[in-house]
């Protein structure tokens, strides 16, 4: 009975590989209500959603923090038109905020709060936004329906054999993954590539993969999902639920009017590997030891035999231009090693140069997952140096305290093995009685009175209690050069 079974299965999946994949995808089209969508130019709907900070959770795996949405949306089913009013709640958040998003084209627009001025969306959110609109199944069929279509090999989901069309265009490429009993689209994976969103600019071209479940009837026979479970390089990223939902043949037209002055400050779009470091803004905190103060820190120390790099932060333009300035300045010296202290896309995001150049990455060996994923990551649609080269990383992980020697900088590498900062390492400088904290010092407020988030600076005072250091100046990712008595008095108002 068994081998029975097994012949039907492969025989069904020939069967269904063997399609002509132009009527597969018609197929699909008409079971989602096919011309019932001719005159549907709106879709407005009402949804719960909850999304993981995957660029700011503890560990790249989870679990992940996580924020809570409340959606009204109406976007269009064929131009780059979309209305979005979000209330949203998380962590650090007393009451909930409220967002509204406008896209209209090439712009985008932005208002958070009720009576807060409107701004021009950044290209990192018209990234998000454009992907958003291609995920409706109803707009991500249409386009398909236009595209290259070409069979796969049948893919089982969900114990059933799915029929699996690759589609290809200019504007978007995937695979769709087609019910074969009911034709409707079980699942889409999208090749995505996001230049201008930091956090995801630093993976290249990924894959965004969207399920789609919980199909309901609705007038003229259209079937739409009401819940899409999507995830982001290989990472669950939202999940939403539809509670209401209308198809509109037109809607108020000034949802999507974005005034003439927003228009006028939209700036050109800015790619991540364009960005260069500031070097105006560096400054010598010790003799020997440079910073480089930025929304993310990062610096260098000299050392008799080579320069020892503090961080490589958010893309591979912007180590180039660290590594073009230490050459400038030091050409007898090379540059020794690249220390990442933890595993938050700040501080690893431009990791790939430093890979391109073989120089030795220091960082916690519970970080080589998430480092050699970043190594395979996919350039090919902009190609930075570590693409080009293709050589093999050099890593040392730190697992144990590893000092750097010099006569005059010597530095040791800790490891913090905290709840917080479980895979961050820190920097001590004895000479200089200098630590750098990695991201486990910053203020939590703009007057600078009080310190964000005192589990991490306890963590801090552990290491420094654990070995025996002494310590007088502290700095960190998001500090500047600060007295460590500071930091150690706020610590003691809280006992």
């Amino acid at each position: 009975m068994k081998k029975i079974l097994i012949v039907l299965a492969i025989g069904y999946a020939l069967t269904a590989q063997s399609q002509d994949p132009a009527l597969v995808v018609k197929q699909c089209v008409e079971a989602h209500g096919g011309s019932a969508w001719d005159q549907t130019q709106f879709v407005k709907m009402h949804y719960f959603s909850h999304s993981n900070w995957l660029e700011q959770s503890e560990r790249p795996e989870g679990p992940y923090l996580t924020s809570y949405e409340d959606v009204d949306e109406t976007h269009a089913t064929d131009q780059m038109k979309l209305y979005q009013k979000k209330e949203y709640k998380h962590f650090q958040m007393a009451r909930p905020g409220v967002a509204e998003t406008v896209v209209n084209g090439k712009d985008g627009m932005v208002r958070y709060g009720k009576m807060a001025m409107p701004f021009p969306a950044t290209s990192g959110f018209m990234d998000r936004s454009l992907s958003w609109l291609n995920m409706a199944p109803e707009r991500l069929l249409k386009q398909v329906s236009k595209s290259q279509l070409s069979s796969r090999k049948s893919i089982f989901l969900n114990g059933i054999a799915h029929r699996v069309i690759a589609f290809t265009s200019p504007t978007i490429s995937g695979e769709l993954f087609i019910h074969p009993n009911t034709h409707l689209l079980t699942e889409a994976r999208i090749k995505t590539y996001w230049p201008s969103e930091y956090y995801f600019s630093i993976w290249g071209q990924f894959e965004t993969r969207i399920q789609y479940s919980l199909y309901a009837m609705h007038k003229g026979n259209r079937f739409y999902p009401h819940q899409w479970d999507i995830s982001q390089n290989d990472q669950p990223w939202q999940q939403i639920t539809i509670n209401h939902i209308e198809f509109l043949e037109s809607t108020d037209e000034s949802l999507f009017t974005i005034p003439e002055d927003i228009r006028a400050k939209q700036k050109k779009p800015i790619k991540a590997n364009e960005l260069k470091a500031p070097l105006d803004h560096m400054k010598e905190i010790a003799p020997g030891i440079k910073l480089i103060e930025e929304s993310w820190n990062t610096g260098w120390a000299e050392q008799s035999d080579g320069i020892v790099i503090l961080e490589a932060p958010i893309s591979s333009s912007y180590s180039k231009s660290v590594l073009e300035e230490v050459k400038k300045r030091y050409p007898a010296k090379p540059v020794k090693a690249v220390i990442v202290s933890s595993d938050a896309w700040p501080h690893l995001g431009g990791a790939r140069e430093y890979m391109a150049a073989q120089v030795p990455i220091y960082s916690s060996y519970l970080n080589e997952g998430i480092l050699t994923k970043l190594a395979k990551a996919d350039f090919s649609p902009n190609p930075d140096t570590h693409h080009q080269t293709n050589k093999k990383p050099r890593f040392a992980w730190v697992q144990a305290p590893q000092t750097i020697t010099d006569a005059e900088r010597p530095l040791t590498i800790y490891p913090v093995n905290g709840e917080g900062g479980e895979r961050m390492t820190v920097v001590y400088f004895p000479k200089q009685k200098l630590l750098y904290a990695s991201d486990l010092i910053q203020y939590g407020d703009p007057n600078h009175e009080a310190f964000f988030f005192p589990e991490y600076l306890f963590e801090v005072q552990q290491v420094i209690k654990r070995y025996k250091l002494d310590v007088e100046t502290v700095y960190a990712m998001h500090l500047e050069p600060t007295p460590w008595k500071k930091v150690e008095d706020f610590l003691n108002q809280l006992k």
